[in-house]
């Protein structure tokens, strides 16, 4: 099981078992554990934790053959981190240049090296722009006024 307390290593132990293939069900734990990691965290306290996962488990996807069932979890939770007001973790993701797996990184990718750019380029446009508004010109006015 991957647990919180050492998740890459629980990860690591459950994909490299040699007995049985448990690679699916080991993602689908570490993409929960990441979740919960980031979520629990007060501030950005857990999520130099929450990075070194999502590392070691799109390196293993990649290494695996699994860059569809990474690009679909990180389309999923970019969603949530930004539908949570989590998008300062979303910004560390960006900052890591981890983005979707393209097909350069992996022939079982269908994703492009322009689209795996846009994936984390389009918060950066969508951010909101700290431009002055016409408000505050006016405020501005008043204060200069006094």
């Amino acid at each position: 099981m991957v647990g919180t307390v050492t998740p890459v290593e629980d990860y690591l132990a459950l994909v490299n078992r040699k007995d049985v293939d448990k690679f699916d069900e080991a993602s689908k734990q570490m993409q929960k554990r990441i979740q919960q990691i980031v979520t629990d965290s007060f501030g950005a306290q857990f999520y130099p934790k929450a990075i070194d996962c999502l590392k070691t488990l799109r390196n293993q996807c990649i290494k695996k053959m699994e860059a569809k069932s990474f690009n679909i979890y990180m389309r999923q939770f970019k969603d949530t981190l930004i539908q949570k007001g989590r998008r300062d973790f979303w910004d560390e993701i960006v900052t890591e240049n981890l983005s979707l797996i393209t097909k350069l990184e992996s022939e079982e990718s269908d994703v492009s090296v322009e689209e795996g750019k846009k994936f984390t380029e389009d918060e950066e446009e969508d951010k909101p722009k700290t431009e002055e508004t016409p408000a505050d010109d006016d405020a501005e006015d008043m204060l200069e006024n006094m």
